[in-house]
């Protein structure tokens, strides 16, 4: 397998498993499978203890649209890297580079605010795993080509 075409294939894994996480934070928020996660966000809002039940079902509804966006995400990550980008075609790994890091500097800035280090620290290595395949390819795709 060259160079690219294994970057490629990451790239693809980075995005569908992206996409399955997100689909789990929509099917199980709120249950012991995602407590872990779930408990070290809370600790940075509610440090004394649980929420009450109102803001409990506030916070499962976020996480429920959350996952939502996450599986989004994913889906045109993988669409974008299977199609375009496999292609070589410059416009995708631009679009999905500057999608990547808007997203990155966003959530990362506002989880630091609030400090939700979990978050944070999550955000970076998923922003590793998709910006990997875009360092190592950059120069694989066709100057000019902007469409």
């Amino acid at each position: 397998m060259n160079a690219f075409k294994f970057w490629t294939v990451w790239l693809m894994v980075a995005a569908f498993t992206t996409s399955a996480f997100g689909v789990l934070m929509v099917l199980f928020v709120g249950t012991p499978f995602l407590g872990g996660l779930t408990e070290q966000i809370d600790q940075a809002f509610w440090p004394a203890g649980p929420a009450a039940a109102g803001l409990l079902e506030y916070q499962r509804w976020v996480y429920g649209v959350w996952g939502a966006t996450v599986t989004g995400f994913g889906v045109l990550a993988a669409l974008v890297g299977g199609n375009a980008f496999a292609r070589q075609e410059r416009w995708a790994r631009d679009a999905l580079g500057v999608a990547l890091l808007v997203w990155y500097l966003m959530d990362t800035i506002v989880s630091l605010t609030f400090r939700v280090w979990l978050n944070a620290a999550i955000n970076t290595v998923v922003f590793a795993l998709f910006a990997l395949p875009l360092a190592f390819t950059w120069r694989r795709f066709k100057e000019g080509d902007t469409h």
